[in-house]
C-alpha cells in the first residue's frame, strides 16, 4: 500500500531506464557474432583468436576514410563514437566498382568478406551491396558504454527516490537533494557524450591503438588485426570490430598514370602484394609479428618462461627460475 503512494512517474522512469539499459547491453554484448579465425602462425592462432588482414584504405577518388564521428545521442549512431575505415583486401580489386562479387571473395583473404556459412545457416542475411566488397574496420569508442554507465547511475537514484517516497515520511528534502545530484550527473554526462568529439583524445581515435599512425588516408596500406565478427545491426556484413592492432606500411598503393590503383610488387623485405603467393608471405610475416608483439605485451616470452614478467619489465624485471638438481 505504501508503494502505491509513490508518484506515478517514478516507476515509469525506472521502467524506461531499464529498457534503455537492456538496449545498451544488447548493442554492446549481443549484436555482434564472433566468427573465430582462420589465420594462424605455425599452426597457432593469434592472441584472443584475432584475424589479421592486409589491404588498402578506400579506393581511387575516395575522399577521407573515416566516416564523420558521431558523438552524443544523435539520430545516426545514438552515441556510438567508434572511428571506422573501409579497406580493400590484397590482391583483389582496388576499387569498389567491380560488378562481380566473386572478384572480391575468391582471393586469399576473400573469405573474410564472403557470406559466412555458419551465419547463413541460422537464417541471417547478407544483402549484396558494396559492403561485401570491402572489410569494414572499427576502432572502438566508449560512447555507448558511457551512456550505459549513466543509465545505471540514474537507476540507482530512481530506486532511492522510490524507496524514500514509500517508506520515509517527510523525505521530500532528501528526494530534492537526490534530484539535484542526478541532474548534475546528467549535465556532466551530457557534456561528455555530446562534445567528446571535440577532444583530440576522444574515444575511438585510431591513435589510441598506435600514436605513430598519424593521419590515415585513402591509399594507405595497413595491416589490421582484431575480432572478426558478423554485424547484424546493419544490413549484415563481416567486419573487424574491435581493431586490436593497426600498422601502416610505409609503401602506399601504386597510383597509375590514369589515376587507377595497383598493388605494389615490392613492400620491402622481398615481400609484395600483387600476387596471392606474395600476399600470403606478407601476411604471415606482418601478422605473426603483430601477434608476437601482442603476446609480449601481455606477459613476456612464451618460449622462455625465465623471461616472463608480471607488471612491466622495467619495474618487475626478468627473473630466471631456480634450477634444482
Amino acid at each position: 500500500m505504501e508503494l502505491l503512494a509513490v508518484s506515478w512517474y517514478v516507476p515509469v522512469l525506472i521502467g524506461a531506464d531499464l529498457a534503455l539499459i537492456a538496449a545498451c547491453n544488447w548493442y554492446l554484448n549481443s549484436r555482434l557474432i564472433c566468427l573465430g579465425t582462420r589465420f594462424s602462425c605455425s599452426g597457432k592462432p593469434l592472441p584472443d583468436n584475432q584475424e589479421c588482414v592486409i589491404g588498402v584504405i578506400g579506393s581511387p577518388g575516395h575522399s577521407g576514410i573515416f566516416r564523420p564521428r558521431s558523438s552524443g545521442l544523435n539520430a545516426s549512431k545514438f552515441g556510438d563514437d567508434d572511428s571506422t575505415m573501409d579497406i580493400l583486401l590484397a590482391p583483389g580489386p582496388t576499387t569498389f566498382g567491380e560488378p562481380d562479387f566473386n572478384n572480391y571473395w575468391n582471393q586469399v583473404q576473400g573469405y573474410l568478406l564472403a557470406p559466412n556459412p555458419d551465419v547463413v545457416n541460422v537464417g541471417l542475411p547478407y544483402p549484396q551491396s558494396n559492403n561485401l566488397k570491402f572489410l569494414h574496420c572499427e576502432f572502438e569508442g566508449s560512447g555507448i558504454q558511457d551512456f550505459l554507465d549513466w543509465l545505471l547511475e540514474i537507476l540507482a537514484f530512481l530506486v532511492a527516490i522510490l524507496l524514500i517516497q514509500a517508506f520515509v515520511p517527510g523525505g521530500g528534502i532528501i528526494i530534492e537533494l537526490l534530484a539535484i545530484l542526478a541532474a548534475l550527473i546528467t549535465i556532466l554526462a551530457g557534456v561528455n557524450l555530446f562534445t567528446g568529439w571535440l577532444d583530440p583524445s576522444s574515444p575511438g581515435d585510431p591513435t589510441d591503438i598506435d600514436q605513430s599512425l598519424g593521419n590515415l588516408q585513402a591509399g594507405d596500406i595497413v595491416v589490421v588485426s582484431g575480432d572478426w565478427i558478423y554485424d547484424g545491426g546493419h544490413l549484415g556484413w563481416n567486419e573487424i570490430h574491435a581493431v586490436h592492432n593497426c600498422q601502416k606500411i610505409c609503401i602506399g598503393i601504386v597510383v597509375n598514370s590514369d589515376k587507377t590503383w595497383s598493388w605494389p610488387p615490392d613492400i620491402g623485405g622481398g615481400l609484395g602484394l600483387d600476387t596471392p603467393d606474395k600476399v600470403n608471405a606478407a601476411r604471415a610475416q606482418w601478422c605473426c609479428a603483430l601477434g608476437d608483439c601482442d603476446g609480449a605485451v601481455k606477459g613476456g616470452s612464451v618460449t622462455d618462461p625465465g623471461n616472463n614478467w608480471v607488471v612491466h619489465p622495467v619495474i618487475d624485471g626478468c627473473k630466471k627460475p631456480v634450477v634444482i638438481f
